[in-house]
């Protein structure tokens, strides 16, 4: 058992050393260089050439940036594989003892190996609190076929970003959480967002649920957590372990929460929680669109999923709060459009992160390069890492997908909806917004 824990603990090590030696060629701190909105990086923090840029245009880091040069994806990296090359393992160990012994100023990366290997005594940092500032919590809400299960790909790319997928199934499986059960929700969150899965909490619940339902496969869909849980000979048994994912969970600055249960009126009380430092991207995606998709999907048998009226009374009231608290929270709350994301990504994502305060990274480059194509090996559907089939073509599909009885009858029920939703628009216009997060086209 002993030499199994450090076996998981050293691998855990060498993907940080990974990540560690990725960022070094950035050069930003292993703290700073995941979450640079903690503390503005130095002229070393950022690629020269974007830091050129940023001097004469503050938003310039957050823009697209087409260079991916010096980026090393790590995410197909499984923690099975690496325990399954001894030899491997063993020069990547003799590598980073030699850096560990190479003289710099790194102490973090120092005391994080030699809190492994060496006697715990002789080192200053436990590493499970590697990340010691407030970790960014961003929770992205939306309804089902929506665009959120690509939008949280895209997120989860990012560096130092630990996903939750779906924890509200916990509460509610098929629909939205009721207003009698908002209250538990929000406890949930709370537990998520801080890494909580001890003895009795929501999110030793969560896990514990998980595990024995038909959502087990949904926690791998947290990649990070993926690649050190999946495929070792326990049976995955780690994927599920409150101590174990509690102590990945603490490494990341960056945790993600995504959910198409949960209304936006749920959450409002949660802005005003210091215990949480959350963003909030609220996700609304053309009503004809989603009634397309979800057409085709035989789980969409409940109401708030295929009746028409509730689905577009919902949309309604979730845009109509969202407006109110993204102009009262324009730091906390950001209304995205699908539509805008799928076919003007180099637009609309820098929208996102200059919310979030986290510059472009070639991570997201990638990502765009390898997902949003019409490749089908990029595109599978329902593969868990892959999962992120988009392209502008996609936008308009309903247009021929929908039936001339089915347009009518959402046309007819849902007419404010679609008004609506045609005039928003996340991407800021010079001089032509109505508040610091969307814009509103010129109503007619």
């Amino acid at each position: 058992m002993e030499s199994r824990t450090v076996g998981l603990s050293f691998v855990v090590f060498v993907i940080f050393f990974v990540t560690f030696k990725i960022v070094v060629i950035e050069k930003v701190s292993i703290i700073q260089g995941f979450v640079p909105y903690i503390e503005k990086p130095s002229r070393e923090g950022l690629a020269m050439e974007q830091m050129n840029k940023s001097e004469s245009n503050g938003d310039a880091i957050y823009n697209f940036f087409p260079n991916i040069s010096s980026y090393v994806d790590i995410l197909d990296t499984k923690l099975s594989d690496i325990l399954s090359n001894v030899r491997r393992l063993g020069a990547t160990f003799a590598k980073a003892a030699i850096e560990i012994e190479r003289p710099n100023n790194e102490r973090s990366f120092k005391d994080l190996f030699l809190s492994m290997f060496a006697n715990k005594e002789t080192t200053t940092e436990n590493p499970t609190t590697t990340n010691l500032t407030k970790p960014l919590h961003i929770l992205l809400l939306s309804t089902w076929s929506s665009g959120s299960t690509f939008l949280t790909k895209l997120l989860t790319h990012y560096p130092g970003t630990f996903l939750t997928f779906e924890p509200m199934v916990l509460i509610k499986g098929y629909g939205a959480v009721q207003n009698q059960t908002a209250a538990e929700a929000r406890l949930l969150l709370k537990d998520v967002f801080n890494c909580n899965y001890e003895p009795g909490s929501m999110g030793e619940k969560l896990l514990g649920f998980t595990k024995t339902s038909d959502y087990k496969k949904w926690a791998l869909h947290n990649i990070r957590l993926r690649n050190v849980c999946e495929g070792l000979k326990n049976g995955n048994n780690y994927c599920y372990d409150p101590a174990f994912v509690s102590d990945i969970c603490r490494l990341h600055p960056i945790q993600l929460v995504k959910t198409v249960r949960l209304r936006v009126e749920h959450v409002q009380q949660l802005l005003k929680d210091n215990d949480i430092n959350l963003k909030i991207i609220a996700l609304f995606r053309d009503p004809r669109a989603v009634r397309s998709s979800r057409l085709g999907r035989s789980w969409c048998n409940f109401p708030s999923c295929n009746h028409l009226p509730t689905v577009c009374q919902d949309h309604n009231q979730d845009l109509r709060m969202a407006k109110m608290l993204a102009e009262l929270n324009s730091d906390k709350v950001i209304i995205a459009k699908y539509e805008e994301l799928a076919t003007q990504p180099k637009l609309a994502i820098p929208v996102i992160l200059k919310f979030l305060g986290l510059p472009w990274h070639p991570a997201l480059t990638q990502f765009m390069s390898d997902h949003m194509v019409e490749d089908l090996k990029h595109n599978r559907e329902g593969d868990l890492h892959t999962q992120s089939v988009n392209s502008s073509s996609k936008v308009n599909q309903w247009r021929v997908k929908l039936s001339k009885a089915d347009l009518a009858e959402i046309t007819s029920t849902c007419v404010r909806t679609i008004e609506s939703h045609e005039k928003l628009s996340m991407i800021k216009l010079e001089n032509n917004s109505t508040s610091p997060n969307f814009k509103t086209k010129n109503p007619s």
